[in-house]
Parts: structure tokens; C-alpha cells; sequence
């Protein structure tokens, strides 16, 4: 899940139990997504674009964009497409190892 004030919580979906908390983010999240098994991407309300190896609990890479509203994911070939206020659009291949 992601927080107002910029931080992610990772849950256990049988128990409820918090397993961690990912801080990157200076604004409230305002979208997440998997990218991979082990990948989860976040976006926040300044337009930053976040990685983290949830596996590892860290964060891989940063991009940064307006103020994102939308953010989708298309995994072959590995493109991202992120939205923002102003109503433009932005597309970008997305390599993360």
C-alpha cells in the first residue's frame, strides 16, 4: 500500500501482518504497480518514479516526470506510460536488471 506522506507498506495478504516499510518518496503515493515477480514500481504527486526489488527491500531506480495521475505498464517489450494533470501523456522504454 501507499501512504500520504511517501512511505510503501509491503503486507502479508493471509495474516495482516506488515512485512516492510519502503521510504523514497517526498509526496503521497499516487500509484502502484508490478512490473516484474520481484518488482514493484510507485509513483508519487511531484511526478517521482520509483523501482523497488521488494525482495531485497530496496529501491533499484528513480525517474522523475510532472505530477503523475496514471501510470501503466506493458511487459513485452518493457514500457512504461505515465499521465499527469496537464493531460499529456509520456511513453518510455523501461530497462530495470
Amino acid at each position: 500500500s501507499g501512504g500520504l506522506h511517501g512511505e510503501l507498506q509491503l503486507w502479508s495478504i493471509p495474516d495482516g501482518e506488515r512485512l516492510a516499510l519502503l521510504a523514497g518518496h517526498a509526496a503521497a503515493v499516487t500509484g502502484l504497480l508490478w512490473i516484474g515477480e520481484n518488482r514493484l514500481l510507485s509513483t508519487d504527486e511531484q511526478g517521482r518514479i520509483l523501482v523497488w526489488d521488494v525482495k531485497q527491500r530496496r529501491r533499484i531506480a528513480s525517474f522523475r516526470t510532472d505530477g503523475i495521475t496514471s501510470a501503466a505498464f506493458m511487459s513485452a517489450p518493457q514500457r512504461l506510460v505515465v499521465g499527469n494533470a496537464a493531460g499529456q501523456e509520456v511513453a518510455g522504454a523501461l530497462v530495470v536488471d
